[in-house]
């Protein structure tokens, strides 16, 4: 089955649209979601950027990973959340992304 589009479609799609994809990044440069313990309470920019990191917290918390791990993170953006594991496990991760534009930021 061929898709609607092409790697290449996709790869352009993240480079070029990279400005609007700021807009929410958290200041690391980072784009991923939050985790609050109460939504309706979250009214600032602060909370949403600790309920970023909350979600990386979270995630890892939950994910087995330890400093003998491999890691692969696939559609990595610009890497911070994999550094940040690297750095919170002591393993070793790799990071992959189509976009060049979001690897070079």
């Amino acid at each position: 089955m061929t898709g609607k589009f092409t790697e290449a479609d996709t790869e352009k799609y993240y480079d070029t649209s990279d400005d609007r994809y700021r807009i929410s990044w958290h200041p690391d440069g980072s784009k991923h979601w939050g985790y609050f313990d109460n939504l309706d309470e979250a009214r600032t920019y602060e909370d949403f950027l600790r309920g970023c990191d909350r979600w990386n917290e979270y995630m890892l918390e939950r994910s087995g990973i330890s400093s003998e791990s491999r890691v692969l993170e696939v559609c990595c953006g610009n890497g911070k959340a994999a550094v940040w594991i690297a750095q919170q496990k002591g393993c070793e991760v790799v990071g992959i992304d189509l976009s060049t534009t979001h690897i070079s930021n």
